[in-house]
């Protein structure tokens, strides 16, 4: 074993000849780099003299690891190919890492993939709370594997065919996910459609804005929620924050929530939706609480139909990061009925998607078994027991002498 930063170099200096700063070339938010997948998406362009100073720089070949929380936990972290130019910019919260050509970067690139990893370097990041990173040093000192180039490249082909087998039934799963959402949508539409009476947003509730106001965060005390914590009309206490009981009594002024309200994101990402939980939270920037006499769950599951989102997003502003101001908001449309219909209503539909819940549990229990089988292949391919080595190899020797001229090499471009 070796550490990462004998075999790699972390965070290359920007070289990049000025005659070449005028071309167009990739971008990559974080939002752009799925979750443990390492897929990413590459529709967004940017000039590269316009961001060379204010993001990360990569080209094909590297590897880019999110080193903030929760990104890195997450397991956002990809293998760059298929660049525009070559070259992509990217989020400043990327670490860099690039490899010689006698190593194959793709054997390095599930290293790195494992939980086991991440969980590793999370208890080496500093920082405050919510603003934790991993260093680049301790990136640096990361110990890892160091087998024959052969070797490398057995290990990754056997983890990429039973990856793909995995991955196969993760698309047929994901499928049915699709199917489920959109049956939840036709029951939204049947439920919602017939109902004719309307009045904008601001003639039916009391809107308590919390926008504009960012907390300090706290290791422990009041929850806070963030619109990463709103989904599916349910609230996800993962990743979550906290700050302490004098700033939730300095920032909670505007209105503390209570049963009957409804939650709903704003911005990153519009209008997710919930129902008020029965503890004690803060709630802060993007965020708006809708209070009425309607029954709650009438309002929730109307904000989460279709045809109430495409209202979001006809008053929506912003192109880059989409959301909705206060102004356009309160003139949104809301259809409304008596109680009693909001009642059965309410019965129906939750009466047709217990059905499918059973399904979507099962899918779940699917995916998530998948995940587990992924990182057991890629336990068993660093402990040496997904490949037989072959004693006609090079000996490691050798390869660490390559590494050594290649990364010397590659620090001169």
């Amino acid at each position: 074993m070796i550490i990462l930063g004998d075999v790699a170099i972390i965070n290359p200096a920007k070289a990049i000849p000025r005659a070449k700063t005028d071309v167009t070339v990739s971008f990559l938010s974080m939002k752009a780099v799925e979750v443990e997948s390492g897929r990413f998406d590459l529709s967004e362009t940017i000039k590269l003299s316009d961001g060379l100073k204010r993001f990360t720089l990569f080209q094909d070949g590297d590897i880019i690891f999110a080193k903030i929380t929760p990104c890195m936990e997450n397991g956002k972290i990809a293998l760059m190919g298929g660049l525009r130019n070559g070259i992509g910019l990217g989020s400043t919260e990327f670490h860099v890492i690039r490899l010689p050509d006698c190593v194959d970067n793709k054997f390095y690139f599930y290293f790195l993939l494992q939980a086991s990893v991440r969980r590793f370097l999370r208890g080496r990041m500093t920082g405050t709370a919510g603003q934790l990173r991993v260093p680049t040093k301790e990136l640096e000192c990361l110990t890892v594997p160091v087998v024959s180039y052969p070797e490398q490249k057995r290990i990754v082909a056997k983890i990429e065919s039973l990856f793909s087998r995995l991955d196969s039934a993760k698309d047929s799963l994901e499928r049915v996910q699709q199917e489920i959402k959109r049956y939840r949508q036709a029951v939204f539409k049947s439920a919602f459609e017939k109902i004719e009476q309307e009045k904008p947003i601001e003639s039916i509730f009391k809107i308590i804005d919390y926008r504009g106001r960012t907390p300090p965060y706290a290791d422990k005390g009041v929850i806070h929620l963030r619109t990463s914590n709103i989904r599916n009309g349910q609230i996800r206490l993962e990743n979550i924050r906290y700050v302490t009981e004098e700033t939730y009594k300095k920032y909670m002024t505007r209105g503390i929530p209570h049963k009957g309200d409804v939650l709903m994101t704003t911005e990153a990402p519009m209008g997710e939706v919930s129902l008020i939980p029965d503890y004690k939270f803060s709630i802060a920037q993007r965020m708006v609480l809708l209070r009425s006499d309607n029954f709650d769950k009438f309002v929730m599951y109307q904000i989460m139909s279709t045809f109430f989102q495409k209202r979001l997003e006809r008053a929506k502003t912003g192109t880059t990061v989409a959301g909705i101001s206060s102004r356009n908001f309160k003139k949104v449309p809301f259809k409304f009925c008596s109680p009693e219909e909001q009642v059965k209503i309410v019965e129906n539909i939750e009466s047709r998607f217990e059905r499918a819940k059973l399904l979507e549990d099962a899918v779940e229990q699917g995916l998530e078994k998948i995940e587990r089988l992924k990182q057991s292949i890629l336990k068993k391919a660093f402990e040496g027991k997904l490949v037989e080595p072959d004693p006609n190899d090079e000996p490691v020797e050798s390869l660490l002498e390559r590494i050594k001229k290649g990364k010397l090499e590659l620090s001169k471009k």
